[in-house]
């Protein structure tokens, strides 16, 4: 379940931040602003978290009012929550707060860098967006205000907002370069990383990036797969970033490797942390996850029943996964299955446990991190993905309506049984809390 954000760092609505009361209401921003700033132009985005929106508007939206331009805000902590982990794509991550800029307005771009001047390196960055630099969460592009496309010396061409290089397109002076410090390269992680070069994107998300890339350590040729976590990527309430999450996992291999568990999961093939950025390197698996094979129809009792001994193991163990589920389970050439992904992973009874969830398990008595781990691998198995609803509330999750679905093969035969089998301990353990039935 998402943790619940303390009501200081609420999203201010704009009647408490503008005298004038000229705004507009969509169902994911606030637009404030008299409007009129054309079709194109420079979009400037500040960059925030929830823990430091509330500030950061209060701290922008004078200078914005004084120079007289449209700009947009999320209008509520879960919408900000779910632009930065990346659930509204990739390329908008950090885009909190959008300002329509359609000429270059030079007191307004040096009063934001200087309203912000606070927030250096507290906040995401924008990707495919040019940074000012220098920390600040302030970025830039030009684009579209309305729709996708844009019109550059008389011809009409599609805004990408996928290409860093088309942030600034051709045919468009870059009239806001001169605002932008020149930022030491970090060569440290970048000497790291050309260890192991991207062959390709698979996952990009707000907290981390996930890539298939090549060993040039191998004296043979071998693809890894690389984990990059971002900074101040997807903030919790408790502060922790992409980081954080990366390094719960490095913590968690270790784990395995003291408790003689390394075999359950791909081979830890090196690993970065310099304090700013963390990486892991692992061993790739060459097959589908389970999930793939529930979803192809070739999902067998077989696979669920070595998944659940992993489970078991990692318990029998004192280790838990926190986000089980079968999209962390991967069968390998010769039918052995590994288990991935140990951003919220940890041992047993420990008090810094990570709280994000796959699945809200509406069910106040799942604390117990053994029974979550079981109970979410189970609803895992009988989720309904092919509805195409991954939102929030279908990811709420009524457990005695799951254990009353009509089976439709025997592996989803087989999580309804031991389901049914844990609520029924569930609801004793609920009965002894409370002494007893009313």
């Amino acid at each position: 379940m998402s943790p619940t954000v303390p009501h200081s760092y609420d999203i201010p609505h704009p009647s408490s931040l503008i005298p004038s009361g000229v705004f507009a209401e969509t169902e994911r921003w606030f637009v404030c602003g008299r409007g009129g700033a054309g079709l194109h132009g420079w979009k400037i985005y500040v960059s925030c978290t929830i823990l430091n929106m509330k500030t950061i508007l209060e701290a922008t939206v004078p200078t914005l009012l004084r120079s007289d331009v449209q700009f947009k805000y999320v209008k509520d902590i879960n919408t900000l929550r779910g632009l930065n982990a990346g659930g509204f794509g990739y390329s908008q991550i950090g885009k909190c707060l959008v300002v329509y800029m359609p000429q270059p307005d030079d007191a307004l771009i040096n009063s934001l860098m200087a309203s912000l001047e606070p927030f250096r390196n507290q906040c995401p960055v924008v990707p495919y967006a040019i940074p000012f630099g220098g920390g600040l969460p302030l970025y830039y592009r030009y684009g579209a205000f309305v729709d996708e496309w844009i019109e550059i010396n008389g011809e009409s061409r599609a805004d990408d907002r996928w290409n860093r290089s088309n942030a600034v397109p051709e045919g468009v002076k870059d009239e806001l370069r001169r605002f932008v410090a020149k930022d030491d390269p970090d060569t440290t992680v970048g000497s790291f990383l050309l260890t192991y070069p991207g062959i390709e994107a698979l996952v990009q998300q707000g907290k981390t990036g996930i890539f298939r890339s090549l060993n040039l350590n191998s004296e043979e040729y071998q693809e890894v797969v690389l984990k990059f976590g971002y900074p101040n990527g997807q903030v919790q309430p408790d502060g922790s970033d992409g980081c954080t999450f990366l390094r719960r996992e490095l913590a968690f291999y270790q784990e395995l490797l003291w408790r003689g568990l390394a075999h359950v999961a791909p081979k830890l093939v090196d690993s970065y942390d310099d304090g700013n950025h963390a990486v892991i390197v692992m061993e790739s698996i060459d097959g589908p996850s389970i999930l793939s094979l529930r979803m192809d129809g070739q999902l067998s009792v077989d696979h669920l029943e070595k998944c659940w001994d992993i489970i078991q193991s990692l318990h029998q163990n004192e280790l838990y996964l926190g986000d089980a589920k079968i999209a962390n389970f991967l069968l390998d050439q010769e039918g052995n299955v590994k288990v991935i992904d140990f951003e919220t992973s940890g041992v047993i009874g420990q008090t810094d446990a990570v709280p994000i969830r796959t699945f809200n398990l509406h069910n106040p008595l799942v604390k117990d991190q053994k029974f979550s781990d079981l109970i979410s691998f189970l609803v895992s198995v009988l989720f309904p993905y092919e509805s195409g609803n991954y939102g929030s509330n279908e990811r709420k999750i009524d457990l005695q309506e799951y254990r009353l679905l009509p089976p439709v093969n025997d592996a989803m035969g087989w999580a309804q049984e031991r389901l049914s089998e844990l609520l029924v301990v569930l609801e004793v353990e609920a009965e002894d809390t409370l002494g007893g039935p009313g």
